[in-house]
Formats: C-alpha cells, structure tokens, sequence
C-alpha cells in the first residue's frame, strides 16, 4: 500500500509545497532523518522563492530543536539548540513574514537560552503574523507574552535595587 505523501510525491515530485508536506508528514511520524533530508530541499533550492526556502530553513530548525530534547547529554543539546537558532535565522531573513519561524525562534530563545527580551520580541512578531492556528496564538497572546513581560520587569526591578 502506498502513503498518501508517497502518492503526492509521485504526481508531483518536484513542486516545493508537496516536498514540505512530504516533510512534515515524516516529522510527525518522527522519521526525521528523512524529515530533514526534505527540509534541506527546501532550504538549500536557490531557484525556489524565498518564502520556500525560508519553510525549509525553519523546519531543519524545529528538527534540531526537537532532536535536543532527546539527548541526554547537556553539551549535545546545547550544540542542537545551537545549530536551531542558526536554521532559524535564515528563514526569519528570507521570509520575515513566516510565523512559524519567529514562534519557534521565540520558544528557544525562551525555553534553551533563558532571553526574554529576544523571546518577547519573537513572540509579538508570531501574534502579528500569526492567521490560522489560533489556539496557539491565544496562547502566546493571553499566557506567553505577558509571561515574558512579567520576568523581563522583574529583572529590571531587581538590576535598579527595588
């Protein structure tokens, strides 16, 4: 029996939007050997549009952030961290426009590196960009950002001695 990307891909192999679906369906069946070896693509597809290549970027990022949360070893996750921030920030270059690269970068910045102004920032540009998955949005509107604006005020107030 053939999979319904195996499908896809066959009809059209090449097209970039069958390739990230094609990847994302390998991410949430947690191959992502392959998941990343599609991401890459993406990423590395000079003749696509920004916009695809800034999808392929993010999600070899979300790749190594999900990878770090599965090591053991301190070092190795903050190499993975690392190596996400990187994938990152290309796709935020390419397309600034792609939540989902300004969320995941937000949620490192939160959760790896403890940056909240950074993380904040990230977050706010997610909420204003953000169209269709609206139960992550509420979150970061009702819960994260004021979260983050809480600690970032609390540091503040302890740097002036209050």
């Amino acid at each position: 029996m053939i999979s319904g990307s195996a499908k896809a891909a066959a009809l059209a192999g090449d097209d970039p939007d069958v390739i990230e679906l094609e990847a994302q369906f390998a991410y949430h069946a947690g191959n992502y050997d392959l998941a990343a070896s599609l991401f890459r693509r993406l990423a590395d597809d000079d003749t696509l549009p920004p916009e695809n290549r800034a999808k392929g970027w993010c999600g070899l990022g979300v790749v190594d952030y999900i990878m770090g949360d599965m090591v053991s070893s301190q070092r190795e996750r903050d190499l993975l961290c690392a190596k996400a921030r990187v994938k990152f920030l290309p796709a935020t270059r390419l397309d600034n426009t792609n939540p989902a690269a300004h969320y995941h970068l937000g949620k490192l910045y939160r959760d790896s590196y403890h940056y909240p102004v950074p993380a904040r920032d990230e977050f706010k540009k997610y909420a204003y960009l953000e169209k269709k998955d609206e139960y992550r949005l509420g979150r970061v509107q009702r819960e994260i950002v004021p979260e983050l604006n809480k600690d970032i005020n609390d540091a503040n107030a302890a740097a002036m001695g209050e």
